[in-house]
């Protein structure tokens, strides 16, 4: 619970931010690649329109490359909960703060405007600030 109310209050951050509501989009605007940089390196995830995905990121001085398949979730307009996007059996870098066992994994995506550029963010950790966004 604690997780996804820290998400909401970031992703209420996010679209205040933007001076506008959460903008909505479809499954399409999704596919490509995202980066998601820490402190000491980058994790990169390539979201394919055949619903999978690759999660590319090192641990302990490794490449690892994990897939999965994921899902666009069309939520109603009159939901308390949004969620856009699920990624099956995800598995996150391993550090501090983030557990590194599979599950699956729920999120918004979020489009916001920097440099009148859009960006999408997937957020997972949101304490720390941490997204995947679109390069």
């Amino acid at each position: 619970m604690k997780f996804h109310l820290s998400l909401f209050v970031l992703i209420m951050a996010i679209c205040t931010g933007c001076g506008s509501k959460r903008e909505y989009f479809n499954a399409e605007e999704l596919y490509g690649s995202y980066l998601a940089h820490y402190a000491d390196d980058t994790d990169k995830l390539e979201i394919n329109a055949d619903g999978t995905y690759i999660h590319k990121f090192r641990e302990e001085n490794e490449v690892k490359e994990e897939k999965g398949a994921w899902k666009f979730v069309e939520t109603p307009s009159d939901s308390v909960i949004e969620i856009d996007v699920v990624f099956y059996n995800f598995k996150f870098r391993a550090m501090k703060g983030i557990s590194s066992s599979r599950g699956d994994w729920f999120t918004l995506a979020v489009k916001t405007s920097k440099n009148k550029e859009p960006n999408i963010h997937l957020c997972f950790q949101t304490e720390l600030h941490l997204c995947f966004v679109k390069e």
